[in-house]
């Protein structure tokens, strides 16, 4: 586990330079972003990605490799919603595991990883409609649904 907090340390005390190398290798392996993407949406990629950083910083740093597959599963949905399919977040995820590689000790090697591919694993199972935590015997589950959609 002190191995664990120690690379949970490393990352977040060097997410900002990693953030930021994901991203320009990001658009460098994707120029066509630049093109299609806003000012906006690019904002938002390098935004995600500093949230990418943090889940796995905090699925290191509690030891549970299930917290950022689920994260991804999460990423996975919500990308699909807006257009982006998983080979790009797939993509994102390579790029991460490179970075994080190249900024961190060989030593955290194994540990990133067995996390970040549990997140990649994660990626191709299919789960494109995950189950709800709306139970439908609940009074208000129909308002709940109502807003969702």
């Amino acid at each position: 586990m002190g191995t664990n907090l120690n690379l949970a340390d490393l990352i977040n005390t060097r997410k900002n330079i990693i953030q930021d190398e994901i991203y320009q290798e990001i658009i460098k392996s994707q120029p066509e972003l630049t093109a299609r993407y806003t000012q906006e949406q690019l904002i938002k990629t390098n935004r995600d990605i500093g949230y990418h950083l943090s889940y796995l910083k905090s699925a290191i740093e509690t030891s549970s490799p299930t917290i950022f597959a689920e994260y991804v599963a999460w990423v996975k949905i919500i990308l699909q919603e807006i257009g982006i399919g998983k080979n790009a977040f797939r993509k994102e995820l390579e790029i991460m595991l490179t970075v994080l590689r190249h900024h961190l000790p060989d030593e955290y090697a194994p540990v990133l990883e067995q996390y970040l591919n549990s997140g990649m694993i994660m990626l191709s199972a299919s789960c494109e409609n995950p189950e709800s935590y709306i139970n439908r015997d609940n009074p208000h589950a129909k308002l709940a649904n109502a807003y969702l959609d």
